[in-house]
């Protein structure tokens, strides 16, 4: 089983919680972290969000429509990365149009909604190589299926070792996707 913690990027202050960020309050300007423009910067965040000492984890990093870090998510354990990845697009769907009530009650994931236009993904998985196995080549195919077409870009997909990381969309020549 996997945990999932959600840690703010920016604009937290100090001392409040991890789980859950409020927003600001209105007389006070939200600090923006700087836009993450090629996949280097994003693997510099993911390196400073990943627990030291290396646990299996996958880091989420949930981009807006300037590529600024939104959110953070962290799974704990080793996940099915494609199960995440589907997680994190339900936190991109748009609201429900008002007075709409779903099926399972009035509950909406709507933290998220309307700032999440990109994603990257980093499975760390120490004591293993940072090398895609057949089977990531073949998720990362499954994850690009996933996304052709969403409202949200797969930037990319990076495995982590103790000391390497290799991008998936490097690796297997497929079309960037960040921002030019």
């Amino acid at each position: 089983m996997a945990w999932v913690h959600v840690r703010p990027v920016a604009g937290r202050r100090k001392g409040s919680s991890v789980s859950q960020a409020s927003p600001p309050p209105p007389s006070r300007s939200r600090h923006r972290a700087p836009p993450l423009t090629d996949p280097l910067a994003a693997l510099r965040l993911v390196l400073t969000v990943a627990s030291t000492p290396p646990r299996d984890e996958t880091v989420c990093l949930l981009l807006d429509d300037r590529c600024r870090p939104a959110a953070c998510v962290v799974v704990v354990g080793r996940a099915d990365v494609v199960a995440v990845a589907d997680t994190m697009l339900l936190l991109a769907e748009p609201p429900p149009p008002a007075g709409h009530r779903s099926p399972g009650g009035d509950v909406a994931i709507t933290a998220l909604t309307g700032t999440v236009r990109g994603l990257v993904l980093a499975s760390v998985r120490p004591g293993r190589s940072h090398r895609p196995t057949a089977d990531d080549e073949l998720d990362w195919g499954v994850l690009q299926a996933r996304f052709y077409g969403a409202a949200v870009d797969l930037l990319d997909w990076f495995l982590v070792d103790d000391d390497r990381a290799a991008s998936l969309a490097e690796l297997t020549g497929s079309p960037s996707a960040w921002p030019r």
